[in-house]
């Protein structure tokens, strides 16, 4: 089961699981034995058939065995019996904030959340420091293990390509790579001087146009590892680029995204609205938002690419360490409260970022309360995506005048259901004020788009060839 959200309200705490709506119910007694109840919104007995637990009876409490069922989930699984023991409690001794989301602990928070519950019935003593759902964190191991091997062969898979290409169009390896074929898990890397030759390029290209396609991406802008074969910003600029320079991105507009909808809403995407690395100068940042790519106007779209990113993309402060040279004043141990004598909740506000002052108007987070998490921690990239799109530059805020789009690659486990790309973006659609400003769409879904228009079958082929799009 995927726990979306959690929000505690004021008699009740709302959960969405796997898309759907449950609301926990009131039994305490049963939250001692272990187990929790939710009740559903609209049944789906299948669902609850597979997801449910049973409570077998025990005679010498005249209990019979209770069971899920039209519309009634009892659940062991320890995160949903740990969010339900804080809903009670919250109502019973230890208010919190509401109309927020929860943090959602994780397995292993939860089974020790779960096996120190409070125990108030003399009758229930006897489950005392027992997790019934103890099975359901070790089958999430298992899961998480399959992740991390499917990223090892998504790794290799794509490494095995890289060498083909490598072996076939650059014979002369040492006249382009750092180093020969893969090593060490390491895809290819460009020399300096050859990083352009990581762009897919129209074979007869001529020289203004391979100068065109190049500088759509500003002098100074590539990336670090834009001259890995793996670097995302090379994979957008030789399709996002190429559609630009070659006025077909329009063949994109009535393109779907994940859930079904418009990937990008009913604005028309042409050449002349379109840019690479389009700086966000309004929000206050040291370093300046830059989106991968823009859609501007009256309506705007910024879009975000991954390839084989392991995530979206965290907030740097957690990750500081005591050789940075900022460390002392900005790190953050990765909650939202005042720490280390500073007068702002977040490291951020304290130097001028302007992030949380926004934020409340696109997402159900408060400013002027503590979280823990910080929801930004490790949905950063994307939340500051959305405040490029929903804050102009006269300081004014709408979450109906722009959204943001999320490419990623459809074979990286990071991005599959219970990865950690995954998690993140549906922490954050499901904050949002408006959830459609974010919406993902994979690469493999814009390529079968682009041959099924039967645009540049050049750019097609060299994509099988060497990235398997």
């Amino acid at each position: 089961m995927r726990i979306e959200s959690a929000i505690e309200h004021d008699y009740w705490l709302e959960v969405i699981i796997d898309g759907r709506l449950f609301r926990s119910g009131e039994k305490y007694t049963i939250l001692e034995l272990g187990y929790a109840v939710y009740l559903m919104n609209q049944d789906d007995e299948d669902w609850l058939r597979e997801n449910s637990d049973f409570i077998p009876a025990d005679p010498s409490d005249s209990r019979s065995g209770l069971k899920s069922g039209h519309g009634l989930l009892i659940t062991a699984d320890p995160i949903l019996v740990a969010l339900a023991l804080e809903s009670w409690w919250s109502r019973n001794g230890v208010p919190k904030r509401q109309d927020v989301p929860l943090p959602i602990p994780t397995a292993y928070e939860a089974v020790e959340i779960v096996r120190n519950r409070k125990i108030l019935n003399d009758f229930n003593n006897k489950m005392t420091g027992s997790v019934p759902g103890l099975e359901i964190v070790v089958n999430r191991r298992g899961k998480m293990n399959n992740l991390i091997s499917k990223k090892k062969d998504y790794k290799t898979e794509l490494n095995q390509r890289y060498c083909e290409v490598q072996r076939i169009q650059f014979p002369n390896w040492k006249n382009y790579f750092e180093r020969p074929f893969a090593q060490d898990g390491r895809p290819p890397v460009f020399l300096v001087q050859e990083a352009f030759r990581n762009i897919i390029f129209n074979p007869s290209a001529s020289k203004h146009e391979r100068e065109k396609l190049s500088k759509l991406i500003p002098d100074g802008e590539h990336h670090k590892w834009f001259r890995s074969m793996n670097s995302s910003q090379a994979l957008a600029l030789s399709i996002f680029g190429n559609l630009a320079i070659h006025d077909s991105l329009d063949c994109l507009t009535d393109l779907q995204d994940d859930e079904g909808d418009n990937l990008f809403g009913e604005e028309l995407i042409t050449s002349s609205n379109f840019s690479m690395e389009h700086k966000i100068n309004y929000l206050g940042e040291r370093r300046q938002t830059s989106l991968d790519g823009y859609i501007s106007g009256n309506y705007r779209i910024a879009i975000e690419c991954k390839f084989t990113e392991s995530e979206v993309g965290t907030c740097s402060r957690p990750r500081l360490t005591s050789a940075d040279s900022n460390y002392e004043s900005e790190y953050c141990n990765g909650k939202y409260s005042l720490q280390r004598a500073r007068n702002e909740r977040c490291s951020l506000s304290e130097i001028g970022v302007l992030y949380w002052e926004y934020l409340p108007a696109f997402f159900k987070w408060g400013n002027d309360v503590d979280l823990d998490p910080c929801p930004l921690n490790a949905n950063y990239q994307l939340v500051r995506n959305i405040l490029a799109v929903g804050v102009k530059e006269d300081r004014s805020t709408s979450t109906e005048n722009g959204h943001v789009v999320l490419i990623y690659d459809e074979r990286n486990p990071a991005f599959m259901s219970g990865g950690v790309g995954f998690i993140a973006y549906s922490e954050t659609k499901v904050a949002l004020q408006r959830p459609a400003m974010l919406r993902k769409c994979s690469w493999q879904r814009i390529t079968k788009c682009i041959r099924q228009e039967n645009i540049l079958p050049w750019l097609s082929e060299q994509l099988t060839i060497k990235y398997g799009l």
